[in-house]
């Protein structure tokens, strides 16, 4: 395929799939996981071309689109780097935060379990957040001493996040179960997901209240809002302007710098800032956006300087 086959950012989103196409790849997609295909990139390639095709009712292009560039990175090379699988695993990430940053922007572990013997012999805090170290989306938020489902947290032990996501950063992730405590302990603080391009911050969500009145702000990256918002349940919050902002503006491009395309997960309170993880693969290439055409807005964020040498680079088309 010729380099020069790009067709840069949009000037509009490209018109949906008509029905029943996006059902039919639906339907295709259930059919092809559960032949039992060994794993290998072109049936990754093949299942998340289909996935792209019935969530984004859009044929994945070689366009600076954030969905379309985010199959990109699924199914080509930058996925499979070591760096990205490294940084993929919840207990290890810490390493490299300490390693590029300093540990005082980590989150401290508790406890980080490998067996079901070791789930069953740990005493767990009465405050505590617990998730497992080679998955997305999964946690259990202890406040005050709630009883613990433990037998869920036994099968994460047995979790093939990659069988899910299709994203190879996530198939050789040995499986385990990490523990923290509640960030600043505080059940509600303020989330910051930072996407970085080229090493420089391009936008912020804001997010609190995660677990009682979830609250998201969509900002570009000097913390002005943008015209579009998240598609996902969540009432809008005016957020104020970090006092610290240069400091975690600082903190997310020196964690970004080895990464051409990233999202840096921090948390802050006002006076410290901690980061939780680095995110490879944001949603998994299924953002959503009111209206829909803040996904082009959006896109003319992060990649409003990027040429055509550089994404073929990144993508791996050298």
């Amino acid at each position: 395929m010729s380099k020069r086959s790009w067709t840069g950012i949009p000037e509009n989103m490209p018109r949906r799939l008509l029905p029943p196409i996006p059902e039919l790849a639906f339907l295709i997609r259930f059919v092809v996981e559960r032949l039992g295909i060994p794993s290998s990139p072109k049936r990754d390639f093949i299942i998340n071309y289909l996935r792209h095709v019935s969530v984004n009712r859009r044929l994945p292009a070689r366009r600076l689109l954030f969905n379309d560039m985010l199959f990109r990175i699924k199914t080509g090379p930058v996925l499979r780097s070591p760096l990205a699988i490294y940084v993929t695993d919840k207990e290890l990430v810490k390493r490299h935060i300490a390693k590029v940053v300093g540990d005082e922007y980590n989150i401290p572990t508790l406890a980080i379990l490998t067996t079901e013997d070791e789930i069953d012999a740990y005493e767990f805090p009465q405050s505590c957040v617990i998730k497992p170290t080679h998955a997305s989306g999964e946690y259990i938020p202890r406040m005050s001493g709630e009883p613990l489902d433990i037998k869920r947290i036994k099968g994460w032990l047995k979790l093939d996040y990659y069988a899910q996501s299709f994203e190879p950063n996530y198939r050789t992730l040995v499986p385990k179960v990490i523990v923290e405590p509640w960030v600043f302990n505080k059940v509600e603080t303020t989330e910051l997901k930072i996407m970085c391009v080229g090493g420089k911050v391009r936008s912020i969500n804001a997010i609190a209240d995660r677990f009682t009145n979830y609250a998201v702000t969509c900002l570009d990256g000097d913390w002005n809002e943008t015209p579009y918002k998240s598609v996902y349940p969540a009432v809008y919050r005016k957020f104020e302007k970090p006092k610290h902002l240069d400091e975690i503006i600082s903190v997310a491009e020196r964690l970004a710098k080895d990464f051409y395309f990233t999202r840096i997960d921090l948390y802050y309170d006002g006076t410290t800032i901690k980061c939780g993880e680095i995110t490879n693969c944001s949603a998994g290439g299924m953002d959503d956006y009111s209206p829909r055409s803040g996904e082009v807005t959006h896109s003319r964020m992060l990649f409003c300087d990027v040429t055509l040498e550089e994404g073929d680079k990144f993508f791996g088309d050298d």
